[in-house]
């Protein structure tokens, strides 16, 4: 066997293959047409759990049980686990053919899907991420020998770029689509360095900065610093505490108006939030303490389907307004009101007063 010319027409198909969602089962089937080799299959794992994978249309159905079961059993897989990176070698080079056909493994799983003899390698794209190829003629009379090698060898540089820019665009996807999401939170983020310099912000915490209301946001690269220079040292010692392995803590900052107070929450950055800042970043939320309801007219709507007549009862009895005295603000009888309350429970899911405000409190504020 020979290898296949590997056409600039390919390697563009490769990463076209990679970084297109739609075209992303395909991507072994590109690597299939490189090399001359049926069947291919590439699969993605993050602290030994898949995350990813472009499969050859014969093993797809087989992938369930391999993550069920027989991936733990799997001996080529273990083997190359334990392996240099980016060695390209062949089944027979992890275990004796004679043992494998012994295997539980083999007999209940390879065998169905004419898997003998494969060629694999596995890659690292990021700290943490790991790729791994297998190429197989299911099936076939004729098995790899070590001189087809060389044909996974030759496209596989551009197999590991190709999954690494993959891998730089999901993860620039998920971090925009937390961005999106924070923006649209009702109360301040940031997110800062030990040094305080914030790295990003969203619209909300801007808003408090402009207005005054405890905090001064520098330009990104500079540093968050409290309205009340007294106050400054605090907040940085909490931000260089969260940043350095402490559990930062909280701090009410005095504004520029009297009794415009802000509470600020200072802690360790979730990686699950934002992938981009490493270690030693910090988030901190911020609200006013004399904050308007954590929810809207809207947001009662597209939760619960209320009313408008039913919001503005929800809001009035939210800020402790008796039934007698929404009556006479509205002009409507207190009967309309229990009326409009009954709905309102059986919309939500509340038993009483009590608990519709309770949950109206638990909603997340929403610009």
């Amino acid at each position: 066997m020979h290898p296949r010319k590997f056409t600039p027409e390919i390697v563009a198909d490769l990463y076209d293959a990679a970084i297109e969602e739609g075209s992303w089962p395909q991507f072994s089937a590109v690597i299939g047409k490189a090399t001359g080799i049926p069947a291919v299959s590439v699969w993605l794992t993050q602290n030994d759990r898949v995350i990813d994978a472009s499969m050859a249309e014969v093993y797809r159905p087989l992938l369930p049980p391999y993550l069920e079961h027989f991936g733990k059993l799997d001996p080529w897989a273990g083997s190359l686990a334990r392996k240099p990176l980016d060695t390209v070698m062949l089944a027979y080079e992890h275990i004796r053919e004679n043992e494998l056909v012994k295997t539980e493994f083999y007999n209940d799983f390879a065998r169905l899907g004419g898997m003998f003899r494969p060629i694999g390698v596995r890659m690292q794209l990021a700290s943490g991420v790991f790729a791994t190829m297998g190429s197989e003629m299911p099936f076939a009379k004729a098995l790899f020998e070590p001189a087809d090698k060389r044909r996974v060898e030759q496209v596989l540089p551009h197999v590991k770029r190709a999954l690494q820019l993959r891998q730089r665009c999901q993860m620039e996807r998920r971090t925009g689509l937390h961005a999106a999401a924070l923006d649209a939170i009702g109360f301040g983020i940031v997110i800062c360095n030990a040094a305080g310099h914030v790295v990003w912000a969203n619209a909300s915490a801007e808003a408090l900065g402009r207005a005054g209301a405890g905090i001064v946001l520098a330009p990104r690269g500079r540093g968050i610093r409290a309205f009340l220079p007294r106050q400054s040292t605090e907040l940085a010692a909490l931000i260089h505490s969260a940043a350095t392995g402490g559990a930062g803590g909280a701090l009410t900052l005095k504004g520029k108006e009297r009794n415009n107070e802000l509470l600020v929450l200072v802690t360790p950055l979730p990686r699950s939030l934002f992938h981009t800042y490493g270690p030693g970043h910090v988030l901190l939320s911020m609200r006013q303490a004399l904050d308007d309801p954590p929810f809207s007219a809207h947001t009662l709507t597209a939760l619960f389907r209320l009313s408008p007549a039913q919001c503005f009862l929800a809001v009035a009895l939210y800020e402790g307004k008796t039934f007698e005295e929404i009556a006479a603000e509205r002009g409507v009888k207190v009967s309309t009101l229990r009326t409009h309350l009954a709905n309102m429970l059986d919309r939500t899911g509340a038993k009483n007063i009590r608990e519709l405000i309770r949950l109206l409190a638990t909603l997340p504020p929403v610009r």
